[in-house]
């Protein structure tokens, strides 16, 4: 939970929510979260397809 943790220490760092950072951490976590659905179905595909 690398990104939650980075993002409520940017939240302590910060008080008042930088809207353009707060929807740049959440554009990069909703992403890294894309790509790793990407990957599981991949794989899955790939073991299941052997």
């Amino acid at each position: 939970m690398f990104f939650i943790e980075s993002f409520i220490a940017s939240q302590k760092a910060i008080p008042i929510i930088d809207i353009p950072t707060f929807l740049k951490t959440f554009f990069s976590f909703a992403v890294f979260t894309n790509f790793i659905i990407i990957v599981a179905s991949i794989t899955k595909t790939l073991i299941t397809g052997i």
